[in-house]
């Protein structure tokens, strides 16, 4: 049974989440450092247009709960591992809502896989401007344990999302849904970074469909090498994905390119970069979109 979680990366993905979270009979905090917390308290952070009374917590007040939920950025893992040791103990449960397939293994590497949950978030369209974070869907989570479907410690996550009134889906086959997401924020993201289009533009014309779908392969035929059942009928189930999302709105990684923030490029071309060297699958598209991300960000001063 989940009683106490804390939620650390009160950003776009993490604040429309930790709101959900609020005043539903259950310990919930936010982990922030101390400079943060003071700032929050100052200024307050918005969530739909209403000032939300997030319950903050530093890293040194820390001390085990029953779940760790991990929405940072991938450049800052290192960073979060360290801020939330003082609140994982011996049967506290970490869940990543990161983009990408390998944050669970990182994260699994110092406290231990026997904690971790595989899961992602779709179906989100937030958007932060400063301490103001705006909805256009709420989301779905989707998880699962690599024990089965039947692992009480997933069971309970779920318990405690429906608590919250959270929509998640309690998976069994997780890993192959996760590079299903995968494969669509490689070509989605990545795409709306290196073009400026938001989601209206994605899917009104071809061209940008085509630029995706031409990322995505490699990384279909990635995770045909590594035994995971994609194929290319995966990749259309994105045009659904996106028709469901407001025309308006916009990937996180363009939202990042826009206010001149580091981007996840590492988490994604990178990732299918290395995996493809790993397994022999060639990555032309995803080696010309990292390198073109990578001089947007270095015009940032990044």
């Amino acid at each position: 049974m989940i009683e106490k979680a804390v939620l650390i990366g009160l950003g776009a993905i993490g604040g429309a989440m930790a709101e959900q979270m609020m005043n539903k009979g259950f310990d919930f905090k936010v982990i922030v450092d101390a400079e943060r917390k003071d700032r929050y308290l100052e200024e307050g952070v918005w969530v739909d247009g209403r000032e939300i009374p997030f319950d903050y917590i530093t890293p040194e007040e820390g001390e085990p709960v029953d779940l760790v939920i991990v929405s940072t950025k991938y450049h800052h893992l290192d960073k979060a591992m360290t801020s939330i040791e003082n609140f994982v103990g011996e049967k506290t449960i970490i869940l990543s809502l990161l983009n990408g397939i390998d944050s669970e293994e990182i994260l699994a590497e110092r406290f231990g896989m026997d904690r971790m949950l595989h899961a992602y978030i779709y179906n989100i369209a937030s958007v932060k401007e400063g301490n103001r974070i705006t909805r256009g869907k709420m989301g779905t989570i989707q998880f699962g344990s690599l024990k089965g479907i039947g692992d009480s410690r997933a069971l309970s996550v779920k318990a405690f999302f429906d608590g919250c009134q959270i929509h998640s889906i309690l998976d069994e086959a997780i890993l192959r849904s996760m590079w299903w997401k995968f494969m669509l924020n490689v070509g989605v993201n990545q795409m709306s970074a290196v073009t400026g289009a938001d989601n209206g533009l994605i899917t009104a014309f071809q061209e940008p469909k085509k630029m995706m779908e031409l990322a995505m392969i490699e990384v279909v035929r990635i995770a045909n090498k590594k035994g995971i059942d994609l194929s290319e009928k995966d990749m259309v189930t994105w045009y659904a994905n996106c028709a469901g999302l407001p025309p308006r709105s916009r990937s996180s990684m363009l939202q990042d390119v826009e206010n001149q923030r580091k981007t996840e490029v590492e988490m994604l071309a990178g990732k299918v970069i290395a995996l493809g060297k790993e397994v022999g699958v060639p990555t032309p598209v995803n080696e010309f979109l990292y390198h073109a991300i990578r001089f947007k960000e270095k015009t940032f001063g990044i």
